[in-house]
Order: C-alpha cells, then structure tokens, then sequence
C-alpha cells in the first residue's frame, strides 16, 4: 500500500531523489545484466554479441545500456545524498550529538538482510 500510495510524506523528504535513484539503480541492473548474460546463458562467444553492440549494431538507443558507466556513478551520488541529508537531519534532531556505533549496526543490519536476501 505505501509503496504506490500517492500522499506527500511530509515536508522534509526529498521524495524526487528516492525516484532518481530507482531510475540509476535499473540503469545498473540493465548494464550488468547486458554485460554477463552471454556469459551465464552459456553462449560460446557472446564476445561477439558484446562487440556488435559497441559497434553500434543495435542502434543509438542501445548505446544507453552498453555505456552505462554514469548509471553507477549517479547511483552513488544519490545513495551518499540521502545518507547526508537524514545524518543531518539527524544531528539536527539530537542537537549535533552523532552515534557513530549506532549508525554503523544499522547500515550493517539493512546491508545484511539485503544480501541474505539474494544468497
């Protein structure tokens, strides 16, 4: 319900860089699963299948996909955004007191459900 629900969540959410960074984090996906699917549906050459696409065999829209090195790099930008924008809503909030610890139990948790997730 709240992932398609369409109410502001407030006025200190910057809800258009949660959206930027689904758009960046699918680039990725696209790129790396373009980059080793040859390779994993066990394709004999799929080189080739690579070098067509560079090429341009597949047309200028398709160049998006085959260089999708920003993709990466936006994501990270946006990802380090949003971390510093709630640590600083944070230290706002606890009048500039930081739990180092804390902070690091909490990504470690969130990191760890997410990879026990795809193993």
């Amino acid at each position: 319900k709240s992932l398609v629900s369409t109410r502001e969540s407030g006025r200190d959410t910057l809800t258009c860089l949660h959206g930027m960074r689904f758009i960046s984090m699918s680039w990725v996906l696209l790129g790396h699963s373009f980059a080793f699917t040859p390779g994993t549906l066990g394709m004999n050459d799929g080189s080739q299948l690579q070098m067509k696409a560079f090429q341009g065999g597949f047309g200028l829209a398709f160049q998006a996909v085959v260089q999708a090195t920003p993709s990466v790099d936006s994501f990270y930008l946006f990802s380090g955004m949003l971390v510093s924008y709630l640590t600083l809503k944070d230290l706002d909030k606890s009048k500039g007191r930081f739990k180092l610890v804390l902070f690091y139990v909490h990504r470690h948790i969130r990191l760890t459900i997410a990879l026990a997730l795809l193993t």
